[in-house]
């Protein structure tokens, strides 16, 4: 299928193993409530398109693919390129945020230099 007129902006967030054993010690209930909180974040974001968490959530979360709406190129400013990437950034970054809020993280870690990290 071509796709010649118009582009997606996605990213693809893939946690670490820290990040992943957050999850591993949350109560079966704590990651329900994760997995929904999620997912409805993630739905309630009109500048994105579709995401895909995987491989088996709620009990594996390993992968949060992202993508934006669509970009026609006929509609395609500086701009609106520029914010289609940081809503994209946004949501990914809301991705671990809330992993580990519902985790119980109450500082981040600020001595390392994270793509994240505020």
């Amino acid at each position: 299928m071509q796709h010649s007129d118009k582009l997606f902006v996605s990213a693809n967030v893939v946690l670490f193993d820290e990040q992943i054993g957050f999850l591993k010690q949350m109560t079966d209930e704590r990651k329900n409530a994760f997995f929904w909180e999620l997912r409805m974040s993630l739905l309630k974001n009109n500048e994105l398109g579709n995401f895909v968490i995987g491989p088996n959530p709620p009990q594996d979360i390993r992968t949060v693919f992202i993508c934006s709406r669509t970009l026609f190129y006929d509609d395609l400013t500086k701009s609106r390129l520029i914010a289609t990437i940081m809503a994209v950034l946004r949501a990914a970054l809301m991705v671990v945020w809330m992993l580990e809020q519902f985790a119980g993280v109450t500082k981040p870690k600020r001595d390392q230099k994270s793509p994240y990290s505020v």
